[in-house]
């Protein structure tokens, strides 16, 4: 019974751990792209505002890098249905010395977004001068707030 015990306490951790609001996690790549997600987005009129940072791969060296990616937002609505919607990130990082800040607006395609918690999915992909190219990738849980 003391395993069943330490069993269900651990999985209710690992659920509270998964749902924190930190957001930041390094990409696939062998030097990986750090990507973060702002615990905070905003909604206006059903659609949604979400932010956060790209930092450089070790691997780019020779700046500008272009970097290309998706930023995925579902927004759960009851037990059976979700709200999603999707945006193109397109930034040219010109310094690697601090982390470059993005933002993109997200329109749902099916629904509209409100308040509430939502489930971001960013991935990215970018290249330097030189052709080194990395990636990275980013699943974190935000808030969404009425602007």
């Amino acid at each position: 019974m003391r395993s069943r015990g330490l069993l269900i306490l651990g999985a209710m951790a690992a659920m509270l751990i998964s749902a924190a609001p930190v957001a930041a996690a390094t990409g696939g790549g062998s030097g990986g792209v750090i990507i973060t997600v702002n615990p905070t987005g905003s909604v206006s009129s059903g659609t949604a505002t979400i932010s956060g940072t790209i930092a450089c791969s070790p691997l780019w060296t020779s700046a500008p890098i272009q970097v290309f990616g998706d930023a995925s937002l579902t927004q759960p609505v009851g037990r059976l249905h979700a709200v999603n919607g999707d945006a193109q990130i397109n930034l040219t990082i010109n310094d690697c010395s601090a982390p470059t800040a993005w933002q993109e607006t997200v329109v749902p395609f099916n629904g509209r977004y409100a308040a509430g918690t939502a489930y971001v999915q960013v991935s990215v992909f970018g290249c330097d001068q030189v052709g080194n190219c990395d990636q990275g990738a980013l699943t974190a849980v935000i808030k969404l707030r009425a602007h």
